[in-house]
């Protein structure tokens, strides 16, 4: 035990050592001296409870003051252990009522005792190598957790501040950026901040853009329309940059692992989803160079969650309403007559009886739509297959795209999910079902969806025309 208990401390000075005594010269010299003072108390300990667990098997022989003498050796062990022991020595008050075999069992579950503090001291040095990525909450837990260790207490302090120095450094300078934001709304972009961070190799740059950024953020909303409940709220758009130039991978990893670590981290609580764009940093000097209206938005009027100092951006260019009227209307001719041909194909699939390749061109007929609405609103479409990621991406530009695909429903949800499987399944996986009746109800919603795109598409043309000067 001694031995177990000893190592537990080891692989504690040598974490302070390499991450938390950089600042602190005297601190591994005093971790040494108090792991020697650790080893002097426990040089009996082994041999003292060995002796003890004997002499038990001999009970009732002894007398009660004999054993009460030998219990006294317990003081050699450490502090905390000692304490731990405290129910142990309680149980004997009742002695000598408890056979000799039982007593023998409670001195033998000592032997675990350094073993669970091995196991606690791995979940903290774990938890430390991972700040800051924690609520307060926390983080007020790891601070206790590494109370309870009883080092000495001028490392207990120094790792205690340490800890809160960490956490307070890495939110100021965010925080600064993002005081108009509610404190919930605060905390929820500390913590998806250092998410990004960890899920992101090299992470370069961090960009809060949107309507979050504009501060004309929706936090939740709840409104019914035809009597159907539906609730709306805006996003963290996110744009993240990275040194690599395949961002795919990374693009899914956020949208995916990231998000549902973020969603647990909140679980209990009304919380923002997030949607990430991740470029990297050569693409993006590019883009700028290139004059693309999207990114240079974002960097214009975004806010600055993480940068490494290491991509250097040029100054974005102001675009003129007679651009961005032109970008519109060449992603609109792009991309709106190939979703309409799609939704015919879809209905002339449907009364042929060919439902999986009718439900393949449903997706692209509403992958198309998506498409037009991001290049009209942004100059910018993102370069997947995913209905889901599409429409929370769309839904800023209208509340009524919010309604498009309601999953209030067991059939309403299971439908969607046929649609957005239909790209790979519907073509390549034998299993994939699809009936008339869903088929049908995909028809009904996605017409929707062809007005909604349409009607904003068009909308947003002619207030950019309303607003060119010396026309």
């Amino acid at each position: 035990m001694k031995q177990t208990f000893l190592n537990s401390i080891k692989r504690i000075k040598g974490f302070f050592a390499n991450t938390f005594c950089k600042e602190l010269p005297n601190a591994v010299q005093t971790i040494e001296q108090y792991i020697q003072h650790i080893d002097n108390l426990s040089q009996h300990t082994k041999s003292e409870l060995t002796t003890l667990i004997n002499e038990l098997k001999e009970l009732p022989k002894q007398r009660e003051d004999q054993l009460r003498d030998r219990i006294k050796t317990l003081r050699y062990l450490p502090r905390q252990t000692r304490k731990e022991l405290s129910a142990f020595v309680k149980q004997l008050s009742i002695f000598p009522t408890p056979t000799a075999n039982e007593l023998s069992d409670l001195v033998e579950q000592t032997r675990y005792l350094a073993a669970q503090m091995q196991e606690n001291t791995d979940s903290i040095v774990a938890r430390l190598r991972q700040l800051p990525l924690h609520t307060s909450k926390q983080t007020d837990t790891l601070i206790t957790d590494v109370g309870n260790l009883k080092l000495p207490t001028a490392i207990n302090d120094a790792l205690i501040a340490h800890i809160k120095g960490i956490v307070l450094t890495a939110q100021q300078k965010l925080i600064a950026n993002i005081s108009h934001l509610e404190h919930r709304s605060q905390e929820q972009l500390i913590i998806l901040t250092d998410l990004i961070k960890k899920h992101t190799p090299s992470c370069a740059m961090i960009v809060l853009f949107g309507s979050y950024a504009r501060g004309r953020a929706v936090i939740y909303d709840e409104y019914f329309v035809n009597g159907v409940r539906n609730t709306y709220q805006s996003d963290f758009d996110i744009l993240v940059v990275t040194p690599y130039t395949n961002t795919t991978d990374i693009e899914e990893q956020l949208n995916e692992k990231l998000t549902a670590e973020y969603d647990a981290l909140f679980a209990d609580e009304i919380h923002t989803p997030p949607q990430f764009i991740v470029e990297s940093g050569s693409t993006l000097i590019k883009k700028l160079k290139r004059k693309q209206p999207f990114f240079s938005d974002i960097i214009s009027d975004g806010i600055l969650l993480f940068d490494n100092g290491k991509v250097i951006l040029p100054e974005p260019k102001e675009f003129t309403f007679a651009e961005k009227k032109e970008f519109a209307e060449e992603g609109f001719e792009l991309y709106i007559p190939d979703a309409d041909s799609f939704l015919k194909g879809g209905y002339f699939y449907l009364n042929e009886g060919d439902y999986n390749i009718c439900a393949f061109l449903l997706h692209q007929t509403c992958e198309n739509y998506y498409h037009a609405m991001g290049m009209v609103f942004d100059n910018y479409t993102p370069k997947l297959h995913k209905l889901n990621i599409f429409a929370a991406r769309t839904k800023g530009y209208s509340r009524d795209l919010a309604t498009v695909f309601p999953r209030n429903t067991e059939f309403e949800k299971n439908t969607f999910i046929l649609l957005c499987q239909a790209y790979i399944k519907a073509r390549y996986d034998k299993n994939y079902t699809v009936t008339k009746e869903e088929l049908e109800y995909m028809m009904e919603r996605i017409e929707i969806l062809k007005t909604i795109a349409h009607k904003i598409c068009h909308e947003r043309i002619a207030y950019y025309d309303s607003r060119i000067e010396d026309k």
